[in-house]
């Protein structure tokens, strides 16, 4: 019998397909969490591999870096608000300056921090003028935006999942990436949005499914939660 723990999220994404994503009410999506699962891994892995017991291009370090489906609880530990957040914040406000963004705070923060010498940025993205924010502004947020409003959430404009997690409670908690997109979805007051669930709390994997990897279960699961935050 396989141990449930070796179970990758990637693993079981891929077995549900299309039933590891849920549509649900972004306005009922209350907590962040970031990419909790590969903290413990990431740590174990990089102690062993200053100890020259495992290399980066080992099966063995694949292991410990890849995240684990079924989380422990140390890993649930933080929680942020995300109504409280300085990220919601911006993007709530800029929704409301949306037909004049240059009002807008992360109009004007990312300006100051360009005129004080500052890298203005968005993710990855580096902004080395003034011309540059305003193009992002008309050509991707603001587009963004009025999309979003009008037509709702489009998931086939983008191949990158909006991922969430399961607390002990059941709670669906956002995950690491689609941040800024549940923001909008939130500020909008969005009807329906899909998070990709890639991981379980441990707790509510033994309460619900058992001790044993059971698919159909999870799926049933699944369901049932997303018909809690519709």
């Amino acid at each position: 019998m396989r141990n449930i723990l070796s179970y990758s999220a990637n693993q079981v994404a891929r077995h549900l397909g299309d039933d590891a994503t849920i549509w649900i009410n972004p306005g009922k999506i209350v907590h962040h969490v970031g990419n909790i699962k590969t903290r413990k891994a990431k740590h174990v892995g990089k102690f062993l591999e200053q100890l020259n017991l495992i290399s980066k291009d080992s099966k063995n370090c694949n292991f410990f870096y890849r995240n684990r489906y079924v989380i422990s609880d140390a890993d649930f530990e933080v929680r942020d608000v995300i109504a409280e957040s300085e990220k919601y914040a911006l993007v709530e406000d800029f929704v409301s300056n949306i037909e004049n963004y240059e009002n807008s705070r992360w109009y004007e923060q990312m300006s100051q921090d360009l005129a004080a010498g500052k890298v203005a940025t968005y993710k990855n993205r580096r902004f080395a003028s003034a011309e540059e924010i305003k193009r992002f502004f008309e050509t991707y947020l603001v587009p963004l935006g009025v999309s979003l409003a009008d037509q709702g959430y489009d998931e086939t404009q983008t191949k990158e999942k909006c991922k969430c997690y399961v607390s002990a409670d059941g709670e669906i908690m956002k995950g690491e990436n689609g941040r800024h997109r549940l923001a909008f979805a939130k500020a909008l007051k969005l009807n329906r949005f899909p998070l990709t669930i890639f991981g379980v709390h441990e707790d509510w994997f033994s309460s619900n499914i058992g001790t044993e990897m059971d698919f159909s279960k999870i799926k049933q699961q699944y369901k049932l939660l997303a018909s809690r935050y519709a």
